[in-house]
Formats: structure tokens, C-alpha cells, sequence
């Protein structure tokens, strides 16, 4: 008996050990899930119920206790592109999910709304955003901190990390979402603009233009420089081709909150020599067919160009400003 006894306890020992051996693997506690999101493509007919699928049990019931039983049922039947524009939805989605299926999640919703990527593309971007899940929240309209000490927390280059994820076509993309908002987004006043020009181009609008019209432009709240080509004749003929394109750069400037005097110079440069960047993205934003193979190469290798015009602090609060826009 007493061998039968010791028997039973060594096993007993030997399956308590396994048993730890086991849980070591898993990291201790409780088993650990990979990101269950993975598997997840996001289009028009995607909807809620698709999400809820792909992510664990404690995910779904912690959106599905913050929405109520009929605001869930609802939100199982709804595209998930249209559900996720609201703020309040993407707020709960950042309560909810685990880091890396918010990164997860976010890297779908932006291939979406930015009419698909390659899955390599796909893929990269959101190791990117795993790697630096910040990020994925500033997409998202939020902000949270990551706690993990161990994280890296710098975000300021996730922007470029992810514009070299992406093919040309895709970069194109990427810039003719954000950059309009730029270039409407700066408060660039008629007074920004006689500042911004040659005294001499100056004096030629106040001998050309009668006085109340000069002083309506001085006093204009808001004037963009890709506007000034349909601007009236005599007004034009007193603004040289450089200075249009360099107002170009100090709109472009301002939108970006390109404080520094380093990449302002930098900014009106590159829209001195890249004329035709503001109309490109202009036009690629709101009738993208009437551009060619071509331009779209330009709009990409461009961009790499005003992005490395920033410091770091800039380029964060430029991530900060317009990353949204990706999403909505």
C-alpha cells in the first residue's frame, strides 16, 4: 500500500511539474493570446460582427457590456467602415481591445479608407503599429500612454516608417488623404501674403489696385497660395512665378506647424523647385483619375522630401494633427 501510495505521489508531482513547466511557457498567470485580429479585412461589406469574431471573449463582452444589448446588436449588423467613423465608437474600440489588435484594427481601417493595400504593405504597417501602438491611437483620435516600461515610446518617426511600408501608388495615397487638410488647415492671411512678398511686388498691387481693393486683400482672414493662379490680372502680373510657388511653401508651412525658420526655408524651397506639388495633391484628393501614372511617382517622392523638412518635434505634432485624418 504504502508503494501504491508513493507511486500516486510521484505522478502526482511529475503532473504538477508539467503543469508548471506548461504555464512558464504561456507566461505565467493566465495563457497568453496572440493577436487574434490578424486574419481581419476591412471593406464595405465588413461589419461589426466580423470584428467581434476575431477578437477574445474578455474584448467582446467589455464592448458589448459599454454598448448595451441593443446598441450591440446593432453594431454586429453595421459596416464597420461607418461605425468606426464615430469618435465615441473608436474611444471604445481604444478601452476594449488589447495594444496589438488596436494596431491591428487601425492598419485595416486606413487600408480601407485609402481603397486597399497590398497585403506586404498591409503586413509591414501594422507591425509598425504593433511595434509602436502610439501611433495607432493618434490615428484613431486618441491618446494614451503605454505603460510598459520596456516600450519605446518616441512615436516621431513612426510616420516615415510607415510611408516606406508603401508601394508608389500607395504612398500617393497616403499624402493626397492628409496634405489638403495641410494646405487648408494654415491660417495664412492676406496680410501673411503682402508680408511674404518683395517690397517691390508690393508697391506694383498698391499702384495697380484701387485702395479699398488692396486694403480688402491686406485684411483678408484667410488666403491659400494655390488660389492666387485664378487671382485677378493685376494683381498677378505684380507676383513673380517664385513668389506664387514660395507662398505655396510658407501655406504648405504653416499647415504643417513648420515653426522653425530652418524648415520654413526648407518648405519654401522645395515649392520653388516642386511647382507643381500643392495643385498635385489638390487634384489627387479630389479627382485622382485626372493624374497621371507620373504624377503620382512625383507625389511620392515628394513627400518624403516636406517630411524630412520637419524636426522631430514638428513631425510629432504633425502626426498629431493629421493622423486622424487616415482613419475618418
Amino acid at each position: 500500500m504504502k508503494f501504491y501510495i508513493h507511486k500516486k505521489l510521484g505522478l502526482t508531482v511529475v503532473i504538477l511539474l508539467l503543469g508548471v513547466i506548461v504555464l512558464a511557457a504561456c507566461g505565467g498567470g493566465s495563457p497568453a493570446e496572440s493577436p487574434a485580429l490578424g486574419d481581419l479585412r476591412i471593406n464595405s461589406a465588413t461589419t461589426g460582427q466580423d470584428l467581434i469574431g476575431g477578437v477574445s471573449e474578455g474584448e467582446a463582452s467589455c464592448i458589448s457590456s459599454s454598448m448595451g444589448e441593443a446598441g450591440y446588436q446593432t453594431f454586429q449588423g453595421v459596416p464597420l467602415m461607418t461605425s468606426a467613423a464615430d469618435a465615441s465608437l473608436k474611444s471604445l474600440f481604444g478601452d476594449c481591445l488589447e495594444d496589438d489588435n488596436i494596431s491591428i484594427l487601425t492598419a485595416r481601417l486606413i487600408s480601407a479608407r485609402l481603397n486597399g493595400w497590398s497585403e506586404g504593405s498591409l503586413n509591414c504597417v501594422s507591425d509598425q503599429l504593433m511595434e509602436h501602438p502610439e501611433f495607432a491611437y493618434l490615428a484613431l483620435g486618441l491618446e494614451k500612454e503605454i505603460t510598459d516600461p520596456s516600450h519605446p515610446t518616441e512615436v516621431h518617426s513612426s510616420l516615415l516608417e510607415i510611408y516606406e511600408c508603401l508601394d508608389t501608388m500607395e504612398k500617393a495615397g497616403f499624402l493626397a488623404t492628409m496634405i489638403p487638410h495641410v494646405l487648408e488647415g494654415g491660417a495664412f492671411t492676406g496680410q501673411d501674403l503682402l508680408d511674404a512678398l518683395p517690397e517691390s511686388e508690393v508697391e506694383c498691387m498698391r499702384a495697380n489696385l484701387p485702395g479699398p481693393v488692396f486694403a480688402m486683400i491686406a485684411g483678408m482672414p484667410s488666403v491659400a497660395g494655390g488660389e492666387l493662379r485664378a487671382a485677378p490680372p493685376e494683381l498677378i502680373a505684380c507676383i513673380s512665378a517664385e513668389s506664387i510657388s514660395g507662398i505655396s511653401g510658407r501655406v504648405m508651412a504653416k499647415g504643417m506647424g513648420a515653426d522653425s525658420e530652418d524648415s520654413r526655408t526648407c518648405l519654401i524651397e522645395f515649392s520653388i523647385v516642386h511647382t507643381r506639388f500643392s495643385d498635385l495633391m489638390r487634384t489627387a484628393s479630389t479627382n485622382p483619375t485626372a493624374l497621371s501614372t507620373e504624377d503620382y511617382v512625383e507625389i511620392a517622392e515628394d513627400g518624403w522630401s516636406i517630411f524630412n523638412c520637419l524636426t522631430v518635434e514638428e513631425l510629432s505634432l504633425f502626426q498629431k494633427t493629421y493622423m486622424r485624418y487616415l482613419v475618418l
